[in-house]
């Protein structure tokens, strides 16, 4: 079942780029694609940074990790997304990551701090300024973030100088809470729990030590959520996490839209232009506004 549904979602990936143009070019904004930032890169360990054709190494970095459950999708499929996010004056690293079965959550978030680490090291040659990071992603991707984010808030992993540049995070219909995510009506939401964890989503110890939300306090850094209420993973995770981020004091915005919005289904930030990740787009330039 796991190597049928990642072979689905690589046709879904497939399919996707066939009728419908990731790539939309952005005025002003360049990119430099497959940028390795591990010494001995596998195939997945690539980048993409898009940035302003003038640059003034004052800009704030956004590191992006993309969705597809851990074990689908890349990092293509978001340029045109990303493009966007530069434009508002940011310079975006588009980060592609070891996927599932082969490589499990605590390997992602291994990958994840690697790219952190190489995108501030070469900010300053794309007008970026390492001390100002935003953490962004949807659906996997928003877990990846918010889970680095946490076990750097926590000390679960020692490095200071990422923590103190992080300024906020963006997370998009995002995964929060590994066990109750199991539980919710997602499809194929138990195949990507048996895919990317170790102890094939049964494992509580690992439940909690790789869910996002049991990091939360006070420390943890300023938040956005988008979601859709159609999203069947709506209920237990964005309105659960943002009840616990706002509990703990923690600055947070949400763009929630109801269920009767259908354009609001999970993954909608992949199709540029509609209504819902134009709304959604809006709303990000005002947190990052206030954020940076």
């Amino acid at each position: 079942m796991i190597y049928l549904t990642k072979f689905i979602t690589l046709l879904g990936t497939l399919g996707s780029g066939l009728v419908y143009n990731f790539h939309k070019p952005i005025s002003g904004i360049k990119t430099k694609r497959n940028l390795k930032y591990n010494q001995n890169a596998n195939r997945y360990q690539k980048l993409d940074v898009h940035y302003h054709k003038i640059k003034d190494n004052s800009k704030p970095m956004i590191v992006y990790f993309h969705g597809g459950g851990w074990m689908g999708y890349s990092k293509g499929i978001y340029t045109t997304l990303c493009r966007r996010l530069a434009k508002m004056g940011f310079v975006v690293f588009n980060v592609n990551y070891g996927l599932a079965p082969k490589y499990k959550i605590d390997s992602i978030v291994a990958d994840a701090i690697t790219a952190i680490n190489y995108a501030r090291s070469i900010a300053s040659d794309y007008g970026a300024d390492p001390h100002k990071i935003i953490l962004a992603g949807d659906s996997a991707g928003a877990h990846i973030s918010s889970l680095v984010a946490g076990k750097l808030s926590s000390g679960k992993i020692d490095a200071k100088e990422i923590l103190e540049a992080i300024k906020g995070l963006i997370l998009l219909y995002g995964v929060y809470n590994l066990t109750t995510m199991q539980t919710s009506k997602f499809p194929n939401i138990r195949t990507y729990a048996k895919a990317s964890l170790k102890g094939k989503g049964k494992d509580m110890q690992e439940n909690d030590n790789l869910s996002p939300i049991n990091y939360v306090d006070s420390k943890f850094p300023p938040c956005f959520l988008a979601s859709g209420k159609i999203d069947k993973l709506h209920s237990s995770q964005s309105e659960v996490m943002y009840n616990k981020l706002k509990d703990s004091g923690v600055k947070v915005k949400k763009l929630f839209f109801d269920k009767s919005e259908l354009r609001a289904v999970h993954a909608y930030m992949i199709f540029d232009g509609l209504t819902t990740n134009v709304e959604t787009l809006k709303a990000i330039n005002k947190f990052l506004i206030e954020v940076t």
